[in-house]
């Protein structure tokens, strides 16, 4: 019987990689909407398709109009904030049960939430996967106990997606020995439109139609570099600062842009927008912006620099090792200044006002879809 059995296994012929392939992927990511991150999540799905995987998003929004796999833990007053994380553990532990024969992959900024989670995933299924988009947050990573516990963590993962030399570093320095997947950041595409109607006016008179307008998106942090932002106002001279619009939209909670309002409005054309920025908020700021800064201290990654080069925007990147790199392959995405240099950074708007802002080259564009790193990536994840 058991002959007869593979003799029939072998006439057949089943197609081994397309039965591997119906393995389904769950991504899981608690920030989603916020910063954009859902960008990311939905080119990630949208490539898991394409190669034959099943794939779903777990998230604080919904690809279709059905309603969302859990509970948004950004929005809100503080209290209802609290509310939501406390409802999200048991959302969370129910959806790494119910998904213990899946694929689960649970994507991580090294936030404190983000240790509680991972901690429940490893005790829970029996491959956790993560994929990387800090290994420890930059507000964070001079805490010692705080490295010390996301590094017991991280040694008990199955498997690591990770984008950047950096990120495999730290794989390096902390022996990490399980499977190690490279793949570049997943390249955005989604509707650039908008709609008047559907936009305030705080929006629409955010940009100015006389000046060169350069927008700082995101977290007010300083790890991403908007001290030397607000201080490169105070070095450059007014003649230049006469021609420049700078708009900040994003997150303050730490009040770093909010104390400093009144010293740089008196020195330059400014808008804040200082709260949460929706899809077609973002289209808008995106296609009116003439230049997107991004003088980070540090970065694996970044959702705000594929967001600029979807919409073929010039950036002013720091040069940390990613951004260094980054920048040697496509010269006319962006000018580079040292790290935490508001004097150089001061330079560069010194250049645009006299040359104009840079413009993308076709031939650059084309080598930034690494259409071949991809191909390896989903032949390695076929494996898992």
């Amino acid at each position: 019987m058991g002959i007869a059995w593979i003799i029939c296994f072998f006439i057949s012929k089943p197609n081994i990689s397309k039965i591997v392939k119906t393995m389904k992927f769950i991504l899981f990511d608690i920030i989603g909407m916020k910063s954009g991150c859902k960008y990311y999540d939905v080119a990630f799905y949208k490539q898991l398709l394409n190669h034959g995987f099943a794939a779903e998003i777990h998230s604080n929004f919904s690809i279709d109009e059905s309603k969302p796999a859990i509970i948004n833990i950004y929005e809100g007053t503080k209290i209802s904030k609290i509310l939501n994380l406390i409802k999200l553990f048991p959302q969370f532990i129910g959806d790494v049960i119910s998904n213990r024969n899946n694929r689960f992959v649970y994507l991580t900024y090294g936030e404190i939430v983000d240790c509680i989670l991972i901690f429940i995933l490893i005790l829970l299924h029996p491959k956790p996967i993560l994929d990387v988009h800090e290994f420890i947050s930059l507000d964070k990573k001079n805490n010692r106990l705080y490295c010390l516990f996301f590094k017991f963590l991280y040694r008990h993962i199955y498997a690591v997606i990770y984008h950047s030399q950096r990120s495999e570093n730290y794989l390096e320095k902390i022996n990490y020995s399980g499977k190690r997947l490279y793949v570049p950041h997943f390249k955005y595409e989604f509707p650039q439109n908008y709609k008047l109607e559907n936009l305030s006016n705080e929006i629409i008179h955010s940009y100015h139609p006389n000046k060169i307008n350069i927008l700082f998106f995101g977290h007010m942090r300083k790890s991403k570099g908007i001290n030397v932002v607000l201080d490169s106002i105070n070095n450059t001279t007014q003649d230049i600062l006469h021609k420049l619009h700078f708009i900040f939209a994003g997150d303050d909670s730490h009040g770093i842009v909010m104390n400093k309002m009144q010293d740089i409005t008196s020195k330059a054309s400014v808008f804040t927008i200082l709260r949460f920025i929706k899809d077609e908020e973002l289209n808008f700021l995106f296609k009116k912006a003439d230049l997107i800064l991004l003088p980070y201290e540090e970065v694996s990654q970044s959702g705000i620099l594929e967001t600029a080069v979807y919409f073929r925007k010039p950036m002013v990147l720091s040069d940390i090792t990613y951004f260094s790199n980054f920048t040697s392959q496509f010269p006319s995405f962006a000018y580079l200044i040292r790290q935490n240099d508001s004097f150089m950074l001061s330079n560069i708007y010194n250049e645009i006002y006299k040359n104009g802002v840079k413009h993308y080259k076709e031939n650059e564009i084309e080598k930034f879809y690494e259409k071949e790193k991809y191909d390896i990536f989903f032949n390695n994840l076929n494996l898992l």
